[in-house]
């Protein structure tokens, strides 16, 4: 491994060999994440590799963030399979699948928003409300409204409010009327955080209602 020796002059000189690890690596591949230089980021982290340190999650999760923040689909689907692929308990972790369930959701790749929600479940990862209503609301624009309406359903009893008003924003959009009026009855039936949850379906009915309007009926 490469060191980095440090000189230093008082009543003595003192040298003092370094060697590189993650934690030298990873705040340089998050410097160049958060200016948007995702390409530099995995540059670096595959140089971590052949000077033969072991990148933790967090340094794939920096180039991972940065590839997200700069809507680098491919990418950030090749980096999340690379991780897949290295047979490590500590990858990817619960954050490396919410990054790419949020790259795929901003793709309008509702195959792959599921597939990510799919794999979290097989390793106990639980997704938050943002992914999870993400990945609802880009299946029922991709008229995959079915895929929708057994993610929300997955959730039980009380799902929460995000997904709630993505679902009903779905069954909308795709005319799915009985859908709505079981969800809305399901959701009225409930006496946990009734209010804040029926101003999410109103709203996502008013959203949801002037685009319906004019959508075609979904095809299969």
């Amino acid at each position: 491994q490469p060191t980095l020796t440090t000189t230093t002059t008082s009543s003595s000189t003192t040298t003092t060999n370094m060697v590189p690890n993650a934690r030298t690596f990873t705040p340089v591949i998050a410097a160049y994440s958060s200016r948007g230089d995702w390409p530099k980021a995995l540059a670096l982290l595959r140089k971590m590799e052949k000077a033969k340190v072991q990148p933790s999650v967090i340094s794939f999760d920096a180039v991972l963030l940065g590839m997200t923040e700069s809507n680098a689909h491919k990418a950030g689907v090749q980096l999340l399979e690379d991780m897949e692929n290295r047979n490590r308990r500590d990858l990817p972790g619960n954050f490396s699948y919410a990054l790419s369930a949020k790259l795929m959701v901003n793709n309008n790749d509702w195959a792959g928003g599921v597939g990510v929600l799919r794999r979290m479940s097989e390793r106990s990862f639980t997704p938050d409300r943002v992914v999870l209503s993400g990945v609802i609301n880009v299946c029922g624009n991709a008229r995959r409204w079915e895929i929708a309406a057994h993610i929300y359903e997955g959730l039980g009893d009380h799902p929460h409010e995000f997904a709630t008003t993505a679902i009903l924003k779905a069954m909308c959009f795709n005319k799915q009327w009985k859908k709505v009026l079981e969800y809305m009855e399901k959701l009225c039936s409930s006496s946990s955080s009734m209010e804040s949850s029926r101003e999410g379906a109103s709203t996502a009915l008013h959203d949801a209602s002037s685009s319906s309007s004019s959508s075609s009926s979904p095809s299969f």
